[in-house]
C-alpha cells in the first residue's frame, strides 16, 4: 500500500501530503454521492406524492355532480 511505502520512507513529508489530498478527495467524492443519493430519493418521494394527490383529484372529479 502506498501508506507503507510512505512510512518505510520516515514520513516523507511530499508523500504524506499526496496521501492526505488523495484521502481528502475521496472524502469529498464519497460525500458528492451520499448527496446525489439523497437528492434522487428526495425526488422520487415527491414524484409519488404528485402522482397519489393527481390520483386523488381525477376521482374526486370523477364523483362530484357537474
Amino acid at each position: 500500500m502506498r501508506e507503507s511505502e510512505c512510512l518505510a520512507k520516515f514520513f516523507s513529508g511530499k508523500c504524506l501530503e499526496n496521501l492526505d489530498i488523495d484521502y481528502e478527495t475521496g472524502m469529498r467524492d464519497f460525500e458528492l454521492r451520499h448527496q446525489r443519493i439523497l437528492l434522487e430519493r428526495r425526488e422520487f418521494r415527491a414524484d409519488v406524492r404528485e402522482k397519489k394527490r393527481l390520483r386523488r383529484k381525477e376521482k374526486r372529479d370523477q364523483t362530484s355532480p357537474q
